[in-house]
């Protein structure tokens, strides 16, 4: 891995973790910094199937679904 890709990985953490961290605050009206963390793995993961495999879209989302559940 490269540092462009790494560093593209990591604003995609940060950004998605932005953004799922500020819709829990907002249907929860509190949330914890991890949050933004783990969301943003979880989106990163689910973008990388999409990115990397060729599979159908509901297979990706068969995929995916027990990663963000665990």
């Amino acid at each position: 891995m490269d540092k462009k890709s790494l560093v593209e990985y990591i604003f995609i953490i940060v950004l998605i973790g932005m953004v799922y961290l500020s819709l829990e605050a907002v249907w929860k009206s509190w949330t914890h910094v991890s949050i933004l963390f783990i969301g943003g793995i979880c989106g990163l993961f689910i973008g990388l199937l999409n990115q990397k495999t060729n599979l159908k879209v509901y297979k990706q989302v068969l995929i995916g679904l027990p990663a963000v559940l665990t």
